[in-house]
């Protein structure tokens, strides 16, 4: 299998996590390049730190730090792209303190950017010489490594902070009593927060429908004035503002004030304020 098939397989698996495919990366890195020790760094204030590695005898850790300049990532930063030596023995880094103290002879790298900052790199070396020079493309291929780590480390950086904004909403919306729900004409779903679950008083294993959900309005005038307010939002994109009356799970009345208007867009149709509370609802018309 040639080493760009096994490189898709890796960065497109749906099955492993992100350390996962990092760690495979590495792995293959290292047969790639015929190479011992398999590093991901991040580089701060002179701090370099091992945020992925792999060594043979497992000498070197996750969270290990060195002076960056003592590292020979520090040339790889200099020359702001991929670079590599085969015997650092003899070559002008002779008398650099990664060779003096650590005797690497063969190294490989290239820098690793996080939305348009340099983050660290990824880089591959070892205490032998390699008998041959690394060609141009070994240097593409770290490179193209350190390109897919950088992309991989600012997507989970951005997941992380939608799933701190998600928490913080949720928090936010069980303190105000604020639920939310939401209609997929195309799939015929309704999908209901966790907040509203708990404000209509039914469990996880409930399963809401357009019509199970006006089914909690009061029967009559009230049940009566939600259906027309949602028949208008879909036919004319109207506004609405509306007071009703709920009958939770339990039987217990909720007044309700409950707001909605159309959207050119066809999404974000009503929105439910719930006991002077909000409690927004979005519509997604297909």
């Amino acid at each position: 299998m040639s080493i760009l098939k096994r490189l898709h397989l890796i960065t497109t698996s749906q099955e492993t996590t992100f350390d996962e495919k990092v760690t495979a990366l590495l792995s293959l890195g290292l047969d790639v390049f015929q190479l011992d020790i398999a590093i991901v760094s991040e580089i701060n204030a002179n701090i370099y730190t091992v945020k992925h590695v792999i060594t043979p005898d497992n000498s070197l850790s996750v969270g290990t730090t060195f002076d960056f300049s003592d590292t020979y990532c520090w040339h790889t930063f200099k020359a702001d792209s991929a670079l590599a030596f085969s015997h650092a023995g003899n070559s002008q880094i002779a008398t650099h303190p990664c060779y003096i103290h650590f005797g690497l002879e063969s190294y490989i790298g290239a820098p690793i950017i996080v939305d348009g900052n340099r983050y660290g790199t990824v880089n591959f070396s070892s205490p032998d010489a390699k008998p041959d020079s690394f060609t141009q493309e070994h240097l593409d291929y770290v490179s193209l490594l350190g390109q897919w780590i950088g992309v991989e480390i600012s997507r989970q950086k951005t997941l992380r902070q939608l799933q701190h904004r998600s928490e913080a909403l949720a928090a936010m919306s069980r303190l105000a009593d604020i639920g939310s729900w939401e209609v997929d004409f195309k799939k015929n779903k309704v999908y209901w927060s966790q907040q509203t679950r708990a404000i209509h008083g039914v469990s996880e294993e409930f399963v809401p429908t357009l019509d199970n959900a006006i089914a909690f309005y009061k029967p009559g005038s009230h049940q009566n004035d939600i259906k027309q307010a949602i028949n208008d939002a879909i036919s004319s994109r109207t506004k609405w503002d509306i007071e009703s009356i709920i009958i939770d799970a339990h039987g217990n009345e909720k007044w309700v004030a409950l707001m909605g208007r159309g959207n050119m867009k066809m999404v974000n149709a009503l929105e439910f304020l719930v006991q002077f509370k909000t409690l927004m609802s979005k519509l997604n018309y297909v």
